[in-house]
């Protein structure tokens, strides 16, 4: 089977207070027609720039389940770095602004 990459048709960020590395929120929208919310963007402080952290979500044992993420590093790295390159243009526009 031969399927079409899926395409990043838009990128939302929230950015928040910085606290204990989180700086923002992403949700990203493939092909308009699948939509992942609440992308936690945190500073990597180990490798500079910016790291993406995905919702898990805790159920009745006590286990958290992840509701959603890449499945290679491949695909983890290319979301890393669209979300990283508009989370700069964000803060270089407001940076100008003042």
């Amino acid at each position: 089977m031969n399927n079409p990459l899926p395409i990043i048709t838009e990128i939302t960020l929230t950015p928040i207070t910085p606290r204990d590395g989180l700086v923002a929120f992403a949700s990203l929208t493939f092909n308009e027609c699948l939509r992942l919310n609440d992308i936690a963007v945190h500073t990597d402080i180990k490798n500079g720039g910016f790291r993406l952290c995905y919702p898990a979500k805790e159920i009745f044992t006590g286990k958290k389940i992840n509701l959603f993420y890449p499945i290679n590093k491949e695909t983890g790295k290319i979301l890393t770095e669209v979300v990283s390159a508009e989370l700069e243009k964000l803060i270089n526009s407001n940076i100008k602004k003042n």
